[in-house]
């Protein structure tokens, strides 16, 4: 008896781990396909990887012609022109990783935000605004620069927080 009610609880956590990691594998995809678009519309990989073999070819062209005279233009070119175009590929793909790491971390810290509490404590307040309302937390954010509108919370110098009263 007692070992069958084990189980089931066991079982039930299991599912209520299994439903929030859901949720939140559904958010991280929302993200995830936000900011590849973002990072598609705003970064080229491809056309940084041609125009460094353009620019590298045609400096290879003009050193090998320098350095052997023109029989090495040629070489020089094709040299040049694949280097370039490994080091504009490369330069491409880290801008796109960094607009897409922006806008996925964008799009994650817009939920979190959007994901406010229901239940607040309400502290006994004195002479300011009623927390949460619009009044408080025009009232909060014009006070305290350190103001974590989320929290309700602002830093004072010695390193902690304090509520907003």
């Amino acid at each position: 008896m007692i070992l069958n009610r084990l189980v089931i609880s066991f079982v039930a956590g299991i599912g209520a781990l299994g439903l929030l990691a859901t949720a939140a594998a559904a958010q991280s995809g929302r993200c995830d396909s936000y900011a590849r678009d973002y990072a598609d519309s705003y970064a080229n990989p491809t056309g940084n990887a041609v125009g460094g073999a353009v620019v590298g070819a045609v400096g290879g062209a003009i050193l090998g012609g320098i350095i052997k005279g023109g029989r090495g233009a040629g070489a020089g070119a094709a040299i040049g022109g694949t280097a370039g175009a490994l080091a504009g590929g490369a330069q491409g793909t880290r801008e796109w990783q960094r607009r897409y790491d922006q806008a996925y971390d964008d799009c994650m810290a817009q939920q979190v935000r959007q994901q406010r509490p229901v239940l607040r404590e309400r502290p006994v307040v004195r002479g300011a605004p009623e927390p949460w309302t619009d009044e408080w937390y025009d009232y909060c954010s014009a006070r305290y620069r350190s103001f974590d509108p989320d929290t309700g919370y602002y830093r004072v110098q010695g390193g902690g927080r304090r509520f907003c009263r």
